[in-house]
């Protein structure tokens, strides 16, 4: 023990005596250790960790889906009607259970607070398989009027509202001014569905608050998702089957859906959860193993150098009888503090990146909340880096006997004259390198291009200045009723006049309207329509014309700052007792009326096939730009827009507000929930964001990649100039005598500089030629994850070259200037 802590002394001190390469070998081996720790962290909980449900893997998700109806979106809602044959006629399924959601106002006039909350059906907890922290979860005898007005808490509101009192079991709770008993509280982290799991046009919730019974009712309900638990033994397959089977009896009990051919697209549970993010975290992951391939050949090539300058030490030693496993020990020892110092700071540094990535992440990344330190990948990490060094940790000892003592003591120490073996090790090593970087700096140049296409794409409205909110209307104080054709909403319609009228009115608001859904919102909803006249062509795999369905109030579009490109907008004289009117989109005016203005044009609501329409005839009004519904990426898709006072077919439940003003968003929205709060001082408003938010949330994830690629590069970037640079500035100090020979020959200090650097250009061209390939590959592997780019752009490519070339002609000019400054009577001399 005392040799041992005598050695680890020793080596200390020769680390402080060399504090350049101590302090970069250690910034290396933190860039690699908590490059890796935080991306294998993330990778780890993301993709790899169970999900947190009993048994996931039996754990299904099934989805809408109609082959013959082109909606631009594969995941679609199932109908109440359609829930309830699936449920009793399953064989393949132990429990199924369907659940949307939906905006809950809590509380009394005097301190309303709106709850996202989540209506499901009795068998939606013994599907997931979880329990509760306290209390009990509603079953199917809570779908039965009567019973059904009880509430699951999440962990987070029961601590929050409740201060996690037990007793909180059995109190009776104001929700859209309808009383609920508490029943029972979610376990700590589970949180079903959360929004960045799910698709965004079903409107989820980050995480829930609570969950209530949903009552499955023959029909109204058309916007469930459906969640199963398959019966052990069952795989894949045979629940495919079956659920075609149920279909089949679908179609036979619900004529009016026979022509559609409806059907349920099965998606695993795990799948359904990371699918949006694997294609990106797999390529960030190959990323971060490249940069831990740098900083292992950076290592190395650091302590191969270290190793070179003590050459001449180590072989006196040995002359001297010295014992090769000694000085082996010695060198170890120093390659494990350094190990230590830098695998502890990585560490440190990856545990950093994961609380930021859990407080700035992206919105739209799952399971976020559950990230946690993955030890075994910082070891992993520190175990490749360490066996790197080790490796060449032993050339001290092969050195030490095969290289004449005389040799080193007549070059000085600075060994062979000839570059040896070593020294094309360290260029094969360098060109490795730079062959990294190009790939990384490539792919970083790729995505960057591809967020600012997104970023630059054409939004179809300029709402400066402009903010969003949302309110949620009670049906007990604000009930609604299907009509022969549509829904009445009289009380909404009412509410929601006087609450555009006082916002319009206050100082500084120049427009102000309702949309549902909003542009951006991630919600959409579609209807199949009839022309009048002649049928368009229909888009691939529909069987009738199918449109985007927008309600808007008078001003929405002005407050948007949509373009009118033909016509009008709405105005107060459009309601429920007037002329059916209709405002369109570029891309359905082109689609139906090609070559023709659309003002005046009339379609209804319904398909071409129903034998008595049920719904009236609109008349075009006004045609707008094209606007980004669901994404940045999308392509434009025809898109009607109804007025929201002349009974329009959707629900009012959750209606959202823009509002252009000058003032700044936080003292507007203030003055504006005054405005709301003065119609009804019960109803809140919520989800408050800028049309910046709005933008920013639907390229999270695209910005996230981007910004980790890019870190990537530019990690792989430094560390390879470092690189450059001690390989190009060990070649000087060996060729040392060789500079003052070509100097006293009349060789000028340009000519040495020269001479370095086109050794530099050298290297970079062997590594940029062994980089392409990989660099093409990389950039197929990204496709999935580009907008408006292709991955082999060769404007990137070129920049991508020009980048890495230049990092080594700069890495390459300190060792030249230093050859240049070579006297030759003291090269000479020496």
């Amino acid at each position: 023990m005392e040799d041992a802590a005598r050695i680890i002394r020793h080596a200390a001190r020769r680390l402080w005596r060399a504090p350049l390469f101590a302090v970069t070998s250690i910034v290396t081996l933190a860039i690699g250790v908590g490059a890796c720790t935080l991306m294998m962290s993330l990778v780890s909980t993301v993709l790899l960790k169970p999900l947190p449900y009993g048994e996931p893997d039996r754990i299904v998700m099934s989805w809408g889906w109609y082959p013959n109806a082109n909606l631009g979106f594969p995941e679609q809602p199932t109908h109440g009607a359609v829930f309830s044959i699936m449920r009793d006629n399953t064989q393949a399924f132990e429990s199924l259970a369907a659940f949307r959601s939906t905006s809950l106002n809590f509380g009394d006039v005097t301190s309303p607070e709106r709850l996202d909350g989540i209506e499901a059906t009795g068998d939606f907890f013994a599907a997931l398989g979880v329990a509760p922290e306290i209390g009990h979860f509603f079953e199917r005898a809570n779908e039965t009027p009567g019973l059904d007005h009880v509430a699951v808490l999440s962990d987070a509101v029961w601590r929050r509202r409740f201060g996690a009192d037990p007793q909180v079991l059995g109190r009776v709770l104001t929700l859209n001014a309808e009383k609920y008993t508490v029943i029972g509280v979610a376990a700590r982290g589970f949180a079903f569905p959360r929004g960045a799991e799910m698709p965004r046009d079903f409107q989820f919730a980050a995480t829930p608050d609570l969950w209530v019974p949903l009552r499955p009712p023959p029909g109204g309900i058309a916007d469930l998702a459906i969640v199963g638990r398959l019966r052990r033994g069952v795989t894949d397959l045979a629940a495919r089957k079956d659920m075609d089977r149920v279909m089949d009896v679908v179609r036979r009990s619900i004529p009016v859906v026979k022509s559609a051919r409806p059907g349920q697209l099965l998606v695993p549970l795990r799948q359904q959860v990371v699918g949006g993010v694997q294609a990106m975290l797999v390529s960030l992951l190959a990323a971060v193993l490249l940069v831990l391939v740098i900083a292992c050949v950076n290592t190395a090539q650091l302590v191969l150098a270290q190793l070179h300058a003590r050459r001449r030490d180590l072989a006196i030693r040995v002359a001297l009888g010295g014992s090769t496993r000694h000085l082996a020990s010695e060198v170890l020892a120093e390659v494990v503090l350094l190990l230590v110092c830098g695998g502890s700071a990585g560490i440190a540094t990856g545990i950093a990146g994961l609380k930021l990535v859990r407080a700035f992440g992206s919105s739209r990344l799952p399971r976020a909340a559950e990230l946690t330190f993955d030890a075994g990948s910082s070891f992993a990490a520190l175990g490749a880096i360490a066996l790197a060094a080790i490796l060449v940790s032993v050339v001290p000892m092969l050195v030490g006997r095969r290289l004449p003592l005389a040799e080193l003591l007549r070059s000085g120490g600075r060994g062979a004259r000839r570059p040896g073996l070593s020294m094309r090790a360290r260029r094969a090593l360098i060109i490795g390198e730079l062959a990294g970087s190009l790939v990384l700096v490539t792919c970083a140049g790729l995505l960057v291009r591809s967020l600012s296409h997104q970023l630059q794409a054409r939004l179809g409205f300029d709402a400066v200045h402009g903010v969003t909110f949302e309110v949620s209307l009670p049906p007990a104080r604000y009930p609604e009723r299907w009509l022969a054709a549509g829904m009445d909403h009289a009380a909404a319609v009412r509410f929601l006049d006087a609450s555009l009228d006082n916002i319009r009115a206050l100082p500084g608001v120049s427009a102000a309207g309702i949309g549902k859904p909003l542009p951006l919102s991630g919600a959409q909803q579609a209807t199949v329509f009839t022309p009048e006249g002649e049928l368009p062509t229909l888009l691939p795999g529909a069987l009738s014309p199918i449109a985007q369905y927008t309600i808007a109030s008078p001003g929405m579009l002005r407050a948007l700052g949509a373009t009118f490109l033909a016509g009008r907008d709405f105005s107060a004289a459009d309601r429920a007792e007037s002329l059916p009117v209709v405002i369109v989109n570029e891309a359905m005016a082109n689609w139906i009326w090609p070559g023709k203005s659309a003002l005046g044009k009339r379609f209804r609501v319904g398909r071409p096939d129903e034998q008595v329409a049920m719904w009236p005839w609109m008349s075009v009004v006004g045609v707008v730009s094209n606007m980004k519904r669901y994404s940045l990426t999308e392509s434009p898709r025809p898109e009607m827009i109804v007025p929201y006072t002349q009974n329009p077919s959707v629900t009012f439940g959750t209606m959202q507000f823009v509002v252009r003003s000058n003032l700044e968003p936080s003292a507007a929205m203030r003055a504006i929930q005054r405005a709301v709060a003065s119609v009804d001082p019960a109803i809140p408003i919520a989800q408050v964001h800028t049309i910046d938010d709005l933008v920013a949330t639907s390229a999270s994830n695209a910005r996230f990649a981007t910004l980790f690629m890019a870190s990537f590069g530019i990690v792989a970037l430094a560390l390879t100039i470092v690189g450059v640079y001690g390989v190009i500035g060990y070649g000087v100090v060996q060729r040392r005598q060789e500079f003052g020979v070509r100097r006293a020959l009349g060789a000028g200090p340009r000519e040495i500089m020269g001479l370095i650097v086109r050794e530099g250009l050298n290297l970079s061209a062997a590594g940029v030629a062994a980089g392409l390939a990989l660099t093409v590959a990389a950039g197929f592997g990204l496709r999935h994850l580009l907008f408006g780019i292709s991955p082999f752009d060769p404007i990137t490519l070129a920049a991508s070259i020009a980048v890495v070339v230049a990092a080594t002609v700069a890495a390459s000019i300190i060792p030249a200037a230093a050859a240049a400054r070579i006297e030759p009577r003291t090269a000479l001399e020496d």
